[in-house]
């Protein structure tokens, strides 16, 4: 399997931003501090976001990508505003010192 980080840090980076297969937040802040590396984790569901709080490798969390993208099945975004906030709540409510990231489409 590609490890992310020990790539990383081969090539001089320190952080990886992203997902990697399933892998949950503490999965990726504790490869991140095996390598010397910081992650920048993904939101995931509420229960796998506790034990990764205050985890000294992770720099930030990410919300889900582009939540304004357009979904045909709901007629609009496939997230609405209130979902947006309620995750970003969550998100400051459990580890409040750390940015939560969003990526908005370009359209």
């Amino acid at each position: 399997m590609w490890n992310s980080y020990a790539n990383l840090k081969e090539h001089k980076f320190n952080t990886f931003m992203g997902t990697i297969n399933s892998r949950v937040p503490l999965q990726h802040a504790n490869e991140a501090q095996e390598y010397g590396c910081y992650a920048v984790v993904k939101q995931h569901e509420p229960d796998q976001i506790e034990p990764a709080v205050g985890h000294t490798h992770i720099l930030a969390w990410h919300h889900r990508d582009e939540p304004d993208l357009y979904s045909t099945t709901l007629n609009g975004p496939r997230t609405s505003g209130d979902a947006i906030k309620q995750n970003y709540d969550l998100l400051q409510s459990n580890d409040i010192n750390r940015p939560v990231f969003v990526t908005f489409t370009s359209h």
